[in-house]
């Protein structure tokens, strides 16, 4: 019910009181589950990542995290953990603003799935601070890219990005000589393919792992373990 108002409405709109009054309790009945809104919100973090491990791998068999990491690929494990935290944010548009706050919420099954990879990547070679720099850089892509259509999805509510796109980007190129930016000017007619999060995730997740591999390729040569 949480998630569902969260989803619906907002964080903002999420209170003990509005989660009570829609599962028809008295409000301080819940607080015999959760001792208040910020646990309540972990809860749901914790509860939308094992939500998207059951929809992906069938109800009821999350990741188990007593599997030794050991022999995984680094590659399919850093690259499935992107495009799952891709998904979650662009389906619970809420999960942003918790995951990129600080201090940082770190429920149990969050970190249990976060440390699969990098134990996957100090297994290929990499040292923990680099493992751990690889993995927030990867997060970093899928974080600016949700903020980034948070922005679209606000300016499309108030049909703000129709104009942008058809008025005030021609008139300020315009206004500036589009001469002097032919690169930029020439974008206007296929600004719906330019400014696809979808395309730019998948170009720079492929360059990301692309250069990790390298990088790993490179540690090896010059016998670097």
């Amino acid at each position: 019910m949480a998630v569902w108002i969260a989803d619906t409405h907002g964080l903002d709109a999420l209170s003990m009181r509005q989660v009570a009054a829609e599962l028809g309790v008295a409000t301080m009945s819940l607080y015999h589950h959760v001792r208040g809104k910020d646990e309540l919100v972990e809860q749901m973090v914790e509860a939308v990542f094992r939500e998207d491990a059951d929809a992906a791998h069938g109800e009821g068999s999350t990741v188990r995290h007593d599997v030794d990491p050991s022999g995984a690929d680094w590659r399919d494990e850093l690259e499935a953990w992107t495009r799952r935290e891709w998904r979650l944010l662009s389906r619970h548009r809420w999960l942003l603003r918790v995951i990129t706050d600080f201090p940082p919420l770190l429920p149990p099954g969050l970190l249990a799935d976060v440390e699969r990879v990098l134990a996957a990547l100090v297994d290929a070679g990499l040292d923990p601070i680099t493992a751990h720099q690889a993995f927030q850089s990867a997060s970093g892509l899928v974080e600016g890219l949700a903020l980034l259509q948070a922005g679209t999805d606000r300016a499309d509510r108030r049909g703000l990005t129709h104009r942008w796109r058809t008025t005030e980007v021609p008139a300020i190129l315009e206004r500036t000589g589009a001469k002097n930016y032919p690169l930029q000017a020439g974008l206007i007619t296929s600004l719906d393919a330019a400014l696809d999060v979808d395309r730019m995730l998948e170009f720079g997740l492929a360059r990301l792992l692309d250069g990790i591999a390298h990088h790993l390729t490179s540690r090896a040569a010059e016998g670097i373990g």
